[in-house]
């Protein structure tokens, strides 16, 4: 099982909010001559305590500054935090361990947080550090992981005035042959359809490795989970991190068991999965690299996984047509031996976080992106010097 300081949540949402995640410490910003971005981003990153951060990315140079922070209602207490954004930049949704229950904070372009007033909200037997914490793209729907019936998704509408959670009739939702809850969840840019990671360690049964998949009703926001699901991975393989491209065309899923990334073509009609020619595929030359998270840039060109073992980020181009993988130049990529896995890329596509957990005076290493090949390049502003010790993430971009 991946280690309870790696257990690491992103999302990812592509509307005129983009989602991602990361989070750090201060940091000077550089120059760069450049005009001034019409856009603001800022990066939240929650810690074991379950405090949160807000950050101000520099789009000039990816220099981050903390702009604000808030300690959870309930207190701290040690565990993992996940978080996601409504894609109106209204609102932060944030998993608090203390309480088994999601907090709601009212966000903006300064970065700032402010509880609202009907938080948290009762997660029926939610999964430790409540797992895959999801807004859809049209910021209706919040969905999150949940022990209830022997694992399953539970869904909520949201109120799009003061962000209030309201449980969807018929959940929670699971697949056929469930079994345990699942680790993270995606939506894919259509709104359309939900997939799941889910491990259990009896591998006999149905739910033993392998990709639930549901279809998400418009107007309830009611799962049902579609034809040929669960979708197998590929034996014990434990599936982690799950990310649909930008396009809504490709599933790409961790296996954290097998050094490697599943790729999926998603039907366009039913959402059910197809395995691309040649996966899964590897994320590094040596065994046992323990892939756990994953993201992709806005572009869609880029895929970035990140391998605990041996502390590493392997880097991929994504074929649009056929959603293959391919290798790029360099990869893997020598990160920080204290790096803890959560890695996003930046809504401008320009620079990738990753965290960095205890025992360094550092909270995240930034790489530039090449935009043509993908190859990552350490940033002049990392490491983000800062004790925050970020896990949850979440980045949201305002107009």
């Amino acid at each position: 099982m991946k280690p309870t300081s790696a257990w690491i949540l992103l999302l990812l949402t592509s509307l005129t909010l983009s989602i991602y995640g990361c989070g750090g410490g201060n940091s000077s910003s550089g120059g760069g001559g450049n005009p001034p971005p019409s856009t603001t981003e800022i990066l939240y990153a929650s810690d074991f305590g379950n405090d949160i951060y807000a950050f101000r990315i520099n789009q000039s140079t990816g220099a981050l500054t903390q702009t604000a922070s808030f300690i959870p209602i309930g207190g701290e207490t040690v565990g993992d935090t996940d978080m996601a954004v409504t894609p109106s930049g209204s609102f932060l949704y944030a998993a608090n361990d203390a309480n088994s229950e999601i907090n709601c904070y009212a966000i903006n372009s300064s970065g700032t947080l402010t509880l609202t007033a009907d938080s948290p909200f009762p997660v029926e037997q939610p999964t430790p550090g409540s797992s895959g914490l999801t807004v859809d793209p049209t910021g209706r729907f919040f969905y999150t992981s949940t022990t209830a019936d022997f694992g399953a998704v539970a869904g909520f509408t949201i109120d799009a005035a003061t962000g209030a959670l309201t449980v969807i009739s018929g959940g929670p939702f699971s697949s056929p042959g469930h079994g345990g809850p699942p680790l993270e969840i995606a939506v894919d840019p259509t709104g359309r359809f939900l997939f799941a990671s889910a491990q259990f360690d009896d591998v006999t049964l149905p739910a033993g490795y392998n990709v639930w998949g549901f279809t998400i009703d418009g107007t309830t926001g009611a799962l049902t989970s579609m034809p040929g699901s669960p979708f197998a991975t590929q034996g014990n393989s434990q599936p982690d991190g799950i990310k649909a491209d930008p396009s809504g065309k490709f599933l790409y899923v961790a296996l954290s068991n097998a050094g490697s990334i599943a790729a999926f073509t998603i039907d366009g009609t039913t959402g059910a999965l197809t395995a691309i020619p040649g996966s899964p595929f590897a994320t590094a030359p040596t065994p046992f690299t323990q892939t756990y998270e994953l993201t992709i840039s806005p572009s869609g060109k880029f895929l970035y996984a990140f391998n605990f073992n041996g502390n590493t980020i392997g880097a991929f181009t994504i074929d649009s047509t056929t959603g293959v993988l391919t290798t790029v130049a360099g990869s893997p990529f020598t990160v920080s031996p204290e790096a803890e896995g959560g890695l996003i890329v930046d809504p401008s596509g320009q620079f990738l976080y990753l965290t960095i957990g205890y025992g360094t005076p550092d909270a995240f290493d930034i790489f530039d992106i090449d935009q043509s090949s993908g190859v990552l390049t350490p940033n002049a502003n990392s490491p983000v010097a800062g004790n925050q010790v970020p896990l949850g993430l979440a980045v949201a971009k305002f107009q």
